[in-house]
This record gives structure tokens, sequence and C-alpha cells, in this order.
């Protein structure tokens, strides 16, 4: 399922992973191998592992279960205001093949690098950049990065064995994507992968 649960105090916490993302955090310094989960309403939590690979495993499962089951954002509401409002994130699971949402990650992967390049553009305009202004831009930014993650992901489950680089990560949490080579795979033609 597209659920993670765990019992916190006796109580059994349950923790919907849609839009969600996993990464390794390093602000606890007094412990090892914590792994910060930031779900699409922006709660956060610590989880903790017992080692490198059982944390790289735990962020692994967590964020392809995201990527292959998080629905397309849906569009920013509407409001009278002139304040930035984030997109909308469906908690239903996307009736999206495989390919079909590598190639909407994809999809919005470049959309929101365009958003984040005019507004880069828009701050030459502005005397002082607005604290409106910085949200954006770490909103857009951290958005980027999660669908950057969730494509890098499909992308190797969809062509585990390709010779071509489609993607080549960075680090575990941050991917650069190559956009010819995204188009590429996406209109390869593949067999379905059973997850």
């Amino acid at each position: 399922g597209s659920k993670l649960a765990f019992s916190k105090g006796g109580k059994k916490v349950e923790i919907i992973c849609h839009h969600c993302i996993a990464s390794r955090t390093m602000t606890h310094r007094n412990r090892h191998c914590v792994i910060l989960l930031v779900c699409a309403d922006d709660r956060q939590f610590l989880l903790q592992a017992v080692d490198d690979t059982d944390m790289q495993e735990w962020m692994h499962a967590i964020n392809k279960v995201a990527a292959m089951f998080s629905a397309l954002p849906m569009a920013a509401p509407v409001s009278n205001s002139n304040k930035f409002q984030p997109h909308s994130l469906p908690m239903s699971r996307t009736k999206c093949s495989l390919e079909e949402q590598l190639q909407n990650h994809i999809t919005q992967v470049d959309k929101l690098t365009q958003e984040y390049d005019g507004l880069i553009r828009q701050q030459s305009n502005l005397v002082a950049p607005t604290p409106e202004w910085h949200y954006k831009k770490r909103y857009m930014e951290k958005e980027k990065e999660k669908f950057e993650e969730y494509a890098h992901l499909l992308n190797t489950l969809l062509y585990p064995d390709s010779e071509e680089s489609l993607m080549s990560p960075q680090s575990f949490g941050r991917a650069t994507a190559n956009r010819m080579s995204y188009k590429r795979a996406v209109q390869k033609n593949v067999e379905p992968v059973n997850v």
C-alpha cells in the first residue's frame, strides 16, 4: 500500500505516503542514520534506521512508493488575493501506468524549471525580494528536487539494464535530469513492470 504504519507510545500511527519525500538529515549529531520524511501537507517525521544500508533501503522504498502512486498535482486554489498558493496534492492513487507516471514526473520537472527560471528573472525587477518571493522560491526548489527524485526512481525501475545513461544521480535524494534522455526513455516501447 501507500501507507507507512508504526507504533508510537502504544498508539498506531499511519502516514499516507502520497507526494512525500524521504532523505537523510544531518541535523541530529547525536543520532546516526536519521531519515527526514516530509509529507504532502508539510508535516515532518524523523525516523531512525539501524545502519546506513537500512536507511538507504527505507528511503528508497518510501520514495519509490510515492513516485509510483502519487497522482498528478492539481492546479493551485483560486483566490482574490495575490498571495502565492501552492498546488493541491491529491491523496488518491494515480491510474497511470509506470511509463505514463514517469512522463508525468518529467513534465512536472520541466514545468517547475520554467516557473523557477521565471521567478529568478522576476527578482531583477524587485527592489528587494519579499518574504513571499523567498517562500515561493523554496517551494519550487523542494518540489523540483522531489519530482527529479521520483523520475530518477521510476527511470531506474523501468530501464534497469539500459546502456544509455538516462539520468546521473549526484547523490541519493538528489538527481540531475538529462531531459533529452528522459524523453527518449518515455518514447521507448517497454514491457510493463510487475511491482
